[in-house]
């Protein structure tokens, strides 16, 4: 089905990102319920998944990955020094596909009529927020880790000289403010307490721009998974706004803690989970955790309360997922 029909709330939110990145037909490629298009010499996709019913309610699962480079057979070496860079990730992780051996910036969301007004927005902005860090952080990590930009063209226009306007235009919506986080103070905070006095074991809050949650560790009951909402700890390169992490209490040796962080990402990537994936599995201060930064020019009613319900929904998953693991061996 062709995205440009819009028949369904997912080809909707395509064709959103479409029409806002303003992107030409030159250089456009149609695929199945979505796009590829190469804003410079590297190629974003967009699609949407056939709805899941579920609840009553439809949902959509709708992606965005922009190439990053490629691992050359070197994935062991690189793993540790580019989960540590997603410490400061915003709203794409990091995934690997390894039949290709590229390495993409992703995200993924899951729509409904309920959600699509706030997460719409948030969504349709980080796509274009991916686009810029591909600009920023291939070139970086390419030096850093002495990886190959991944390069390729248009299948009938070539590869890309000059970087669409888009790019530049990103620049300035997301350049580093010193405004303060438009998340603090507001009144979704008490909306958020209510919802983790139902789905965290223990939350605190200062109701105005720290919350902490604990949710269960299947290994030790004395110990819990932590999520830390704050808007007072702005981000290198995009200044203030709402920063989640989720820290898993697991001691790994760190060349393993990088590589299950990647694991991870890729699993979310693939997997059905139901929790928006707008943010990355990382590796810091020696622990495994999952980096989440909407800067202030994503703000929108509903983000703080919705995305801490989906930093809740996985963290139930991740405790799953390791219990698993270890009853498995």
């Amino acid at each position: 089905m062709s995205w440009q029909r819009r028949d369904d709330l997912g080809l909707e939110v395509v064709g959103k990102i479409h029409d806002t990145l303003k992107i030409s037909d030159q250089w456009r490629q149609d695929i199945d319920r979505g796009f590829k298009w190469w804003p410079g010499p590297f190629c974003q996709k967009v699609w949407a998944e056939n709805s899941n019913f579920s609840n009553a309610q439809s949902f959509f699962r709708v992606h965005v990955e922009t190439e990053l480079f490629k691992g050359r057979g070197h994935n062991a070496e690189f793993e540790l020094n580019l989960a540590t860079e997603m410490a400061h990730a915003s709203t794409s992780s990091l995934v690997h596909y390894t039949e290709c051996e590229t390495y993409v910036l992703h995200s993924s969301a899951y729509f409904t009529r309920e959600n699509e007004e706030w997460l719409t927005k948030l969504f349709v902005g980080g796509s274009l927020l991916q686009l810029l860090e591909v600009f920023m952080m291939g070139r970086e990590f390419a030096q850093k880790i002495k990886a190959v930009n991944a390069i390729t063209g248009h299948p009938i226009q070539g590869l890309r000289d000059q970087p669409d306007p888009i790019i530049g235009a990103a620049h300035g919506w997301f350049g580093p403010t010193q405004d303060e986080s438009r998340w603090t103070g507001i009144n979704e905070w008490k909306q958020t307490e209510w919802a983790m006095d139902r789905q965290a074991n223990h939350f605190e809050s200062d109701h105005h721009t720290h919350l902490k949650a604990q949710f269960p560790w299947f290994l030790d009951q004395a110990s819990s998974i932590d999520l830390y909402v704050t808007t007072d700890e702005p981000h290198p390169h995009y200044g203030n706004g709402l920063h989640q992490r989720m820290v898993i209490p697991l001691k790994l040796a760190p060349d393993r803690c990088a590589h299950t962080a990647l694991m991870l990402n890729g699993m979310e990537a693939k997997d059905w989970l139901r929790c928006h994936t707008m943010g990355s599995w990382s590796f810091e201060d020696g622990q495994l955790e999952y980096e989440s930064f909407i800067p202030n020019t994503l703000y929108g009613e509903g983000v703080l309360e919705n995305i801490t319900l989906s930093m809740a929904i996985r963290a139930q998953w991740v405790n799953d997922q390791f219990s698993a693991w270890f009853n498995a061996t």
